[in-house]
């Protein structure tokens, strides 16, 4: 049990269009796990503009997880097109966090996996993370439902 306060599911979808006709990349969160006493972030991320996440976003569609421990840690050492995102999740006590690609059977990625911890940072061993990106490896796979398979 990895003990945390609260799993989201956020997928990427279209949102609006720039005055120079080029789609617009949002997130929504879709699905949402809460630990007891925790509150509910699914009508506050709604709509987010995908660049808010930055560079972990190039992670996800890489393929590969994103590990943030400590928040806090994280504000002094931050990318410019970050400091909203780390603002945010500490304005709503966020501490430690973890972001996980969500991808269909042919491997394309269509949203992230979250896992968040609250009430102290959280740091989750090479075996723990392992298991969390499994885990979104099936999850992506029932939500994207049935397809061509990756060869």
């Amino acid at each position: 049990d990895l003990l945390a306060d609260r799993v989201l599911v956020i997928q990427y979808h279209n949102g609006v269009c720039s005055i120079a006709r080029n789609s617009l990349l949002k997130m929504s969160v879709t699905h949402e796990s809460l630990n007891r006493g925790i509150k509910s972030g699914m009508q506050t991320f709604q709509n987010i503009p995908s660049n808010y996440f930055g560079n972990w976003n190039k992670e996800i569609f890489d393929s590969r997880y994103v590990e943030i421990p400590n928040i806090n840690a994280e504000e002094a050492d931050i990318e410019p097109e970050q400091r909203g995102a780390v603002q945010f999740l500490n304005e709503v006590g966020v501490k430690s966090m973890y972001l996980f690609p969500l991808e269909d059977s042919m491997g394309v990625t269509f949203g992230m996996g979250v896992v968040q911890y609250m009430h102290k940072n959280h740091e989750l061993s090479t075996s723990d993370l392992q298991w969390v990106r499994n885990r979104f490896h099936g999850i992506g796979s029932l939500l994207a439902g049935p397809g061509n398979k990756k060869e």
